[in-house]
């Protein structure tokens, strides 16, 4: 009997062991098939995204290439100047050969705004705009400046046998004769879409992609209703759909790309639930049974536990007891280092995204900077520095790592990478003696000084480092244009140092004049003399540092937003382009009393009480700009000249504040305190919580309480 019961007792063991095994075999089966269709998702997605970011830097290189043609074209004086029908003939040869310039122009238009008559290529004249066609061109030319390009809405032109779509690409020529005369380029925005976007859309129930304005509303889109109807973009990602968006920065424009994700994933999806199901139905069905035979193994079992725990009890020692205790206590400082450990990690991703947010000039009203930031030093400056020698990205990185310790062993410092081969630099000093800097940081490279390029702005307290690093921008883009006899430009000094002293140049006499005296004929007149086509790169650099120095000195432009606007020109890699910088320089010299002398101030409190009172609310930008009676436009321009940021980053900003003062000072849920400051989901409160603070809701909590800042919490703690 005794033989049998060990026998029955061996199989019941073996029967339990069977079925252990089967749980993990299936769970591993079944994560390797999730495993594979998650890859599988993943790689759908990056090729998604690989088309649009391909096709979107092909469109923007094409639009590039018509911009830069019709900049071209319009340079040349004949279409400035037309006196009589003979040269209006010849006018329209001229316009059909450029019309023949680029593919994508459909037509080239000359129009007379004075006399109301128009010469299109492959036309000839129209005498009545308004019962042609074109009837809409005359309201386009309102409020165009000399030099500027104006791109219109979406056109439909009805021909004999077919329609199609243009937009119209606008142009102010100088006055030359008799009258003010337009360039209008038709572009064919249907070739653009037929050329990139069409293969695209091969599948219409599962992508869709298409072209949309800055504002939203659309360029062209495969449906012709859509277009007709001026459908606009949707704001966020809706039910079952991704959007993604490529920005055209040549013409302001957005590459769009929806894309069915519920239909392309439909069938991964299914077979998704059918493998969970089958793998908890197994499950459910294994653990039952193994708990049913654990309950008759463990008989025999219990009994000897029972009996063992009856001999412990009699010899049980005090020694085993403080033994315990130890152990217990050394589990408990080993798990404090580790929580320590963390809190000093988030502390210093906190410190390190507060300092580069307040070098980009970000919120400055934190209440976190003089908490986490307020032992930095009372002088501070920001360097930019450059990698020149190296010739592959690796190298560079390598380089710039290699700077970045070297600059630790010198200088307190704090280091942000702008690019592969840029590092932007905080440096604490000691005293505001910015020539002894310079000169100790240049020596600090020894022999290795040639092969960095470095940029250094003015010294300023932590709340103004933004103006250093806008300085500090400066110096660096305009020491890449004219190369000195130093690699290390020092902003504050470089009105003064010889090695930036332009060279003499009558014409620069003539528009420190023109600008005195609000010449804006003779103004002009001099920008074309000293950007000329025959002018050096050498000649050109040295005019257009001059001309920058001049305005600074005269108008007292020594502020971030004029040096913001000067890096922006200069990193578009538009500096040496004539006509570009003309437009710049001229729009400079016509509204420098609307960009910095105008009192918005108005605005801005409207502005700040409108955000405080609505920021938990989902409001739009339009909602912002029907409240202050203004345009979308003109609201975004007062954003970038007050607040340095869009609108968008702005309200993130504000209701990320306003967030932290509740995780500091409150025990609500983190989900909670996401949905009561404006924000949708969690995961994107924590998503853009993150972005600006460097560390998630919960880690900010942590850290705050364990900081002592919340003295309530703190002591509710205790």
């Amino acid at each position: 009997m005794l033989k049998l019961a060990a026998n029955a007792y061996i199989y019941k063991i073996v029967l339990v062991l069977l079925l252990v095994s089967i749980p993990p075999f299936v769970i591993g089966n079944a994560y390797s098939t999730n495993l594979i269709m998650r890859h599988f998702i993943s790689l759908l997605q990056s090729k998604n995204d690989n088309e649009l970011m391909r096709t979107g830097m092909l469109m923007e290189l094409t639009l590039r290439q018509i911009m830069d043609t019709a900049s071209t074209i319009a340079a040349d004086d004949k279409f400035s100047l037309v006196e009589s029908t003979i040269d209006k003939i010849k006018l329209i040869d001229d316009l059909t050969a450029a019309s023949l310039a680029s593919r994508y122009f459909d037509n080239v238009i000359l129009y007379h705004i004075d006399e109301d008559y128009m010469l299109a290529s492959g036309y000839g004249i129209i005498r009545s705009p308004g019962d042609s066609p074109y009837s809409w061109i005359h309201d386009e030319m309102t409020e165009m400046d000399l030099y500027q390009f104006k791109l219109g809405e979406t056109k439909e032109l009805v021909g004999k046998n077919a329609k199609k779509y243009i937009v119209p690409l606008i142009t102010k020529l100088p006055i030359r004769g008799h009258g003010q005369n337009y360039l209008i380029f038709n572009i064919n925005v249907e070739k653009l879409y037929i050329d990139f976007l069409s293969q695209l859309n091969v599948d219409h129930d599962l992508y869709n992609y298409y072209l949309a304005d800055a504002d939203g509303n659309l360029i062209f889109h495969q449906q012709d209703s859509r277009v007709q109807e001026q459908d606009e973009v949707p704001l966020k990602q809706m039910d079952g759909m991704q959007i993604s968006r490529y920005p055209l920065k040549t013409t302001h424009w957005n590459l769009i790309g929806e894309v069915n994700e519920r239909k392309l994933y439909s069938d991964i999806n299914r077979l998704r639930k059918t493998i969970n199901w089958f793998m908890f139905i197994v499950t459910t069905i294994i653990a039952a049974t193994i708990l049913l035979g654990a309950k008759e193994l463990y008989k025999p079992v219990r009994r000897t536990i029972a009996k063992a725990v009856a001999m412990l009890k009699d010899n049980q020692t005090k020694r085993g007891e403080f033994e315990l205790i130890g152990l217990a206590f050394d589990d408990v400082l080993h798990r404090n280092d580790q929580l320590l450990s963390q809190l000093n990690e988030n502390e210093r991703m906190l410190r390190r995204s507060l300092v580069r947010h307040l070098m980009k000039n970000s919120f400055k009203r934190s209440s976190d900077v003089q908490r986490f930031l307020g032992h930095y030093s009372a002088y501070l400056t920001v360097g930019i520095i450059t990698i020149r020698s190296a010739d592959t990205q690796e190298q560079a990185q390598h380089s710039l790592l290699s700077v970045e310790r070297h600059l630790q062993t010198s200088f307190v410092i704090d280091s942000f990478f702008e690019s592969e081969r840029e590092l932007a630099v905080l440096f604490q000093l000691d005293r505001p003696d910015i020539d002894a800097f310079a000169g100790r940081l240049a020596d600090c490279f020894g022999e290795r000084r040639n092969e960095v390029s470095i940029g250094i702005g003015g010294v300023y307290p932590l709340e103004q480092i933004d103006k250093s690093y806008t300085e500090a921008m400066y110096a660096h883009h305009m020491g890449s244009i004219y190369e000195g006899e130093t690699n290390v430009r020092c902003y504050p000094r470089m009105l003064q140092d010889d090695m930036f002293t332009p060279l003499k140049h009558p014409a620069l006499e003539e528009l420190e004049l023109a600008i005195r005296q609000h010449n804006e004929r003779t103004y002009m007149e001099t920008l074309n003399a000293m950007f000329a086509d025959q002018v050096s790169a050498f000649e050109y650099a040295h005019n257009l540092y001059a001309t920058v120095s001049l305005l600074l000195r005269l108008y007292g432009r020594n502020s971030s937003a004029f040096l913001g606007e000067i890096n922006e020109l200069m990193a578009d890699r538009t500096a040496m382009h004539a006509v570009k910088v003309k437009q710049f320089l001229y729009d400079k010299f016509k509204s420098f009393d609307q960009d910095y002398s105008k009192d918005i101030n108005g605005y801005v409190r409207k502005i700040d009480a409108f955000v405080e009172k609505r920021f938990p609310d989902n409001f739009s930008l339009d909602d912002l700009a029907e409240h202050l009676d203004i345009t979308k436009s003109y609201l975004c321009t007062l954003f970038k000249q007050h607040y340095k940021r869009t609108p968008v980053d702005y309200v993130s900003e504000y209701r990320v504040e306003k967030a932290k003062d509740l995780l500091r000072t409150t025990r609500t849920k983190i989900v909670e305190i996401g949905s009561s400051v404006g924000f949708n989901s969690n995961s994107y409160f924590t998503r853009i919580f993150k972005q600006y603070t460097g560390i998630t809701p919960s880690e900010y909590r942590e850290l705050s309480w364990n900081r002592g800042d919340s003295p309530a919490i703190a002591a509710d703690i205790l």
